[in-house]
């Protein structure tokens, strides 16, 4: 069930929240609620953070742009670090070294697409979303909702959680952002940290 908050015009203008499987159950609920009054509804969203494809993309563009561990040196965000791991995707041993570094975000990059823990047992992820409408694991219910997400179990830097695997397209940045030499980068990186 989805909770849904419309917001009509009487003689004054107030909010009602409603709750229905889907945007026209709601509709129909509401013209039952207000039978017989004289109303016009002024918009009817899903209320509170939502599941919608704007929630689940805030979400991802809110994740994406979280500051994680640097590269070479430079301040870097987790799409930085998503990028170039579909940079050395090729390549098992530097995969796997970058996979290492961001199980302790809860995020993993794999073949089918990349894993996102969905619980708050990940204190990075916790800490990302902290203070906003997806805090306490919200971000696992909005992202989980995602067209093709398929939810797994698994373990992140030894820790076990519920997680989604997303497709690669559900992170556009990753193709629109630039990589140039990215992978170089993280070569260098990974020379400087070993």
């Amino acid at each position: 069930m989805i909770a849904f908050t419309a917001t009509i015009d009487e003689c004054c203008t107030r909010r009602i929240t409603l709750v229905a499987h889907d945007r026209p159950s709601a509709e129909r609920a509401l013209r039952r609620r207000l039978q017989g009054r004289n109303y016009k509804m002024l918009d009817l969203d899903v209320a509170g953070a939502g599941t919608g494809p704007d929630a689940r993309a805030e979400v991802l563009a809110h994740l994406c742009s979280a500051p994680f561990l640097p590269l070479d040196g430079h301040e870097a965000t987790v799409i930085d670090w998503l990028i170039a791991m579909a940079k050395v995707a090729g390549s098992a041993e530097d995969l796997a070294h970058q996979n290492a570094a961001m199980a302790h975000a809860g995020i993993r990059y794999r073949p089918d697409g990349i894993a996102v823990a969905t619980s708050a047992v990940i204190p990075f992820l916790a800490d990302v979303f902290i203070g906003t409408a997806w805090s306490n694991g919200g971000w696992g219910r909005v992202i989980s909702a995602q067209p093709g997400a398929i939810r797994r179990n698994m373990t992140f830097a030894g820790q076990r959680a519920r997680a989604v695997v997303l497709p690669h397209a559900a992170f556009p940045a990753l193709a629109n952002r630039s990589a140039t030499d990215v992978a170089v980068v993280f070569r260098s990186h990974r020379q400087h940290a070993g």
